[in-house]
């Protein structure tokens, strides 16, 4: 089973951020002999049922990181990137049903491919990148890729524990090292 970077950024997000950088080297999370399957299973509470095939997830993986990535960094995205969140999309439409314990959003669309839990996927990039009091951005630490939503203008790294952390520590080293020398 992979590990996944889940920072609770939601399904886009949390599928955008499958590629990592791992000592120096993109990887991709994806790749590995039952990760898609696993990717989905740790988010199967938001994500509607149906298999969803390992290279429809990384090909929609890829169309939402581009498109995140092109928020974060202010550049324009991919055509083909953004004509395939937009399909997927469309392939499928939320409803609202009644259960006893209150309103739950069904999935109504094709079920082939895992057409449902791509196109859920799809509108979470989506609604992200609408949501006007939200800004995609990319870690601050040098060291890593992923994308994470700023709800406030000051948020930099995508976890304090790890990427701030790290920072942190990598400075106080440089500032100790240059006291040291000196």
């Amino acid at each position: 089973m992979a590990d996944f970077a889940l920072l609770g950024e939601g399904l886009a997000l949390d599928l955008a951020n499958t590629l990592v950088r791992e000592h120096g080297a993109a990887v991709d999370l994806l790749a590995r002999r039952g990760a898609a399957a696993a990717w989905c299973a740790a988010h199967a509470d938001a994500l509607p049922g149906g298999r969803v095939p390992a290279a429809g997830l990384a090909a929609l993986r890829d169309a939402v990181h581009e498109t995140l990535d092109a928020a974060a960094r202010r550049r324009r995205p991919d055509a083909a990137a953004l004509a395939l969140v937009d399909a997927s999309a469309a392939a499928v439409r939320p409803k609202l049903r009644a259960t006893p314990h209150g309103p739950v959003v069904a999935w109504t669309g094709p079920r082939a491919g895992g057409a449902r839990a791509l196109g859920a996927i799809a509108r979470d990039a989506q609604a992200v990148l609408a949501d006007p009091h939200a800004e995609v951005r990319a870690c601050a630490n040098p060291d890593c890729v992923l994308l994470f939503v700023a709800r406030d203008g000051r948020r930099r790294f995508c976890t304090t524990a790890i990427c701030s952390n790290r920072v942190r520590q990598a400075r106080h080293r440089a500032r100790h090292r240059a006291g040291t020398s000196a």
